[in-house]
């Protein structure tokens, strides 16, 4: 089990992006806002996870949501600047101590209960490659501060099919009882404030089923 950052008060943010086709986005997202303040400077943060395919990231993302130290303050999508069959979907929770909550919209607040829902659909259904950054937070104005931005970037979705659990033997039958993929997958979960990576024993070479 590797610690890959620790929700402390100098976590900021913590965003869940994923990137999916299109059509797999929930048509309760809405669209990215266009911003009126100036573009921030573009800055490399500190990658505490490289990318790693099929990962189960159910039990983190539900223990941010439900837990009580960070509240979900926007929510949106966009399509690929480059795969227009492609969207990127972001959900972005802050740390409770900062929300600004007369910043946020009353559409917002009466559809934040679906936003979760989708989010929890995304991460119970599917297992995602996941990537993390810890980034630095800047300010309205564009000055940095002390706080970071916890980072995942989720793309490769395998749906949470059912395999075989011990593989296929050398004539393509299938060993052992069938179980959910999730259940043999590498896995992001909270213990205590630690984000933590845990590495499954039964994670085995299968056939790539990502879409």
């Amino acid at each position: 089990m590797n610690t890959v950052a620790t929700l402390d008060s100098s976590v900021r943010l913590v965003v869940l992006q994923f990137l999916v086709k299109k059509e797999l986005v929930p048509e309760i997202i809405p669209l990215k806002r266009v911003s009126n303040n100036p573009p921030l400077a573009s800055v490399s943060g500190v990658e505490v996870l490289k990318s790693t395919p099929g990962v189960n990231i159910f039990n983190l993302a539900y223990e941010i949501d439900s837990g009580r130290d960070y509240q979900l303050v926007d929510v949106w999508k966009t399509p690929h600047e480059t795969n227009w069959k492609m969207s990127f979907v972001r959900f972005v929770y802050c740390r409770k101590e900062y929300v600004d909550h007369g910043g946020l919209h009353p559409d917002f607040i009466t559809k934040s209960g679906e936003f979760a829902k989708a989010l929890i659909r995304f991460v119970s259904d599917n297992l995602w490659a996941v990537q993390a950054h810890l980034n630095p937070y800047f300010e309205k104005d564009g000055s940095e501060s002390s706080h970071q931005v916890l980072m995942f970037g989720c793309a490769g979705r395998k749906p949470d099919v059912e395999v075989f659990r011990d593989g296929r033997d050398e004539n393509n039958r299938g060993v052992g009882p069938k179980v959910l993929l999730s259940t043999l997958a590498n896995e992001l979960r909270l213990d205590d404030d630690r984000v933590v990576f845990v590495k499954s024993d039964l994670v085995r070479a299968l056939t790539d089923l990502a879409v």
